[in-house]
């Protein structure tokens, strides 16, 4: 059975928060939601005017507040632009963050990009080779916690049919 869901991302200019996004898709009768994640503290989303979960929050008990409005995370954004060089280190840390939060939560996918543009003094080559050993790294410990690992064209790269295919 086909169902739809919303990115909290589309309530960004609206400066929702969570929750906000919550009680929109009970309204509306959605059952998932993606949002992004934040390893870190923001300003705005302390404030309740971002969208998204930090990883500091609960997975538990955010899952249990998902669960009274009757909606589940369909994935979870660890989006930092993997085909910038610290890609390799901040990125995997990202990911890895995101994926032991998302398993808590009862999130089954987490998705991943590219930066939208093309990393200075690194042929496209290097790039893909470069984003490939990050995917080497995470892939095994996506399995052990049961996460699938999305790749979202959004990017310089992502969003090139060959390279994708490669």
């Amino acid at each position: 059975m086909l169902e739809i869901g919303f990115h909290t991302d589309a309530f960004n200019s609206a400066y929702w928060s969570f929750e906000q996004c919550l009680e929109w898709a009970q309204r509306n009768g959605l059952h998932y939601i993606e949002c992004g994640a934040i390893d870190g503290v923001s300003w705005i989303h302390g404030l309740g005017y971002q969208p998204h979960i930090a990883l500091w929050e609960d997975p538990l008990l955010l899952r249990k507040k998902m669960d009274g409005y009757g909606v589940r995370f369909s994935q979870i954004d660890a989006a930092f632009p993997l085909s910038r060089p610290e890609g390799a280190t901040l990125g995997v840390e990202y990911i890895f963050h995101t994926m032991r939060w998302a398993k808590l939560a009862g999130c089954p996918r987490i998705d991943t990009t590219d930066d939208r543009l093309p990393p200075a003094g690194m042929s496209e080559r290097e790039a893909l080779e470069h984003m490939r050993r990050i995917y080497i790294q995470v892939l095994p410990v996506a399995e052990t916690y049961d996460i699938i690992v999305n790749i979202e064209p959004h990017g310089h790269f992502t969003t090139k049919p060959e390279f994708m295919a490669e």
